[in-house]
């Protein structure tokens, strides 16, 4: 096991080591203090420990032995709180050899937890859908209710009253005046990162703008730059309004802005880019410039269905009886550009935007239909 050290500052390729310690150990978790360094450890013993930061040749000395599973911990000047399977406890660092007080056990908290986060007195665990807030003084414990948080969340602060979480790969802030949480946003662990265990269950720490990332098995600290603006999500539908910003760094995370700038209403939930368009409507429900329409013709005893018009993408026949059919693309100058038989989509993605005309013939009857379809980019 290594102690190192990175510079955030200058994001340097390069670590500084700062002491070696028994290779038989492998160290989960680590919490700074003024005067200490606390870990849990695996190994021979899988243990709490700590190292003196104020002596140059400082020894591992053992807090507390023989746990189970110690993942993620945090330290006051005279308690110890750390994870063990699915619970927490705490160790008074008063008493020469403090025994572990349960605080918490609940099925909802992780098997090996890689988040509590010390702020205002206070240790915050996040679980199955709920937070758990521990006070530090007395060791009671409060809840929020949270609908979809992971129990392999991550947490570190934002501010004097706000935290950051990342639930799988989803950033979220909650707000400790009023408990309230909203959505800030997403980023994709398979484009950052090429060592997958890193990203998925990870411990995190935000420092300006940079959001890092670091999990045990992978040994790899991956730095995420966070997107340089923020954009208002005034109808909270996760989805923001492009005309309203504000840059990352001076944001103070009071209000609901999140990474997102695709909302074209952000006065209404109902219309974002994850709605379902309703066709014929006059309305853009999911935010692609058009309204979708759909144009539904009889022929003989079924109908056909050829839409979205405007398309961008590909064409959909939908028809509403078994028939063999044929297809007929044709420019504005009736040159025919696409023909098939009973294909239900055609790909235009290759072709110059414009108006076509398609022509959609039954086999057996002889009857067809025609529509015009505008073709964009």
């Amino acid at each position: 096991m290594h102690i190192l050290s990175y510079d955030c500052n200058t994001q340097a390729t390069e670590v500084v080591e700062i002491k070696p310690f028994d290779d038989n150990l492998s160290l989960r978790d680590l919490y700074l203090t003024n005067d200490w360094m606390y870990f849990t450890v695996h190994g021979n013993h899988r243990s709490i420990r700590r190292l003196n930061r104020n002596e140059t040749n400082a020894e591992l000395e053992i807090v507390a032995d023989n746990l189970f599973f110690p993942s993620a911990l945090v330290a006051t000047a005279d308690k110890v709180f750390y994870a063990d399977y699915e619970a927490i406890y705490s160790l008074n660092l008063a008493n020469n050899s403090p025994e572990s007080e349960l605080i918490i056990e609940d099925t909802r908290l992780a098997f090996e937890s890689f988040g509590l986060s010390l702020l205002n007195s206070n240790i915050y665990v996040p679980a199955e859908d709920v937070l758990f807030i521990i006070n530090t003084s007395n060791n009671n414990v409060e809840t929020i209710q949270m609908a979809g948080l992971d129990r392999y969340s991550s947490i570190t602060p934002l501010s004097a009253d706000k935290l950051l979480i990342k639930s799988n790969e989803e950033l979220y802030v909650i707000d400790l005046l009023d408990n309230s949480f909203f959505f800030l946003g997403v980023f994709d662990c398979n484009e950052i990162d090429t060592f997958v265990y890193t990203c998925p269950g990870s411990d995190i720490a935000l420092i300006g703008t940079t959001l890092y990332l670091s999990q045990v098995e992978s040994g790899y600290v991956i730095a995420v730059k966070l997107p340089s603006n923020l954009y208002a999500d005034t109808d909270g539908d996760n989805f923001g309004d492009l005309n309203n910003r504000i840059e990352t760094e001076t944001h103070d995370f009071s209000q609901a802005y999140v990474f997102d700038s695709s909302d074209c209403d952000d006065n209404n939930t109902a219309i974002n880019p994850g709605q379902e368009e309703i066709p014929n409507n006059g309305i853009d429900e999911d935010c692609d410039g058009a309204d979708l329409v759909s144009s539904i013709h009889q022929l003989e005893n079924y109908t056909i269905n050829i839409f979205p018009n405007p398309v961008i993408d590909e064409i959909s026949i939908d028809l509403s009886d078994e028939v063999e059919f044929q297809t007929t693309l044709y420019n504005l100058k009736g040159e025919m550009i696409f023909f098939s038989e009973n294909e239900k989509t055609i790909s235009v993605n290759t072709m110059a935007a414009g108006i076509y005309l398609i022509e959609i013939k039954d086999l057996k009857s002889g009857s067809k239909v025609i529509e015009r379809i505008v073709v964009g980019k």
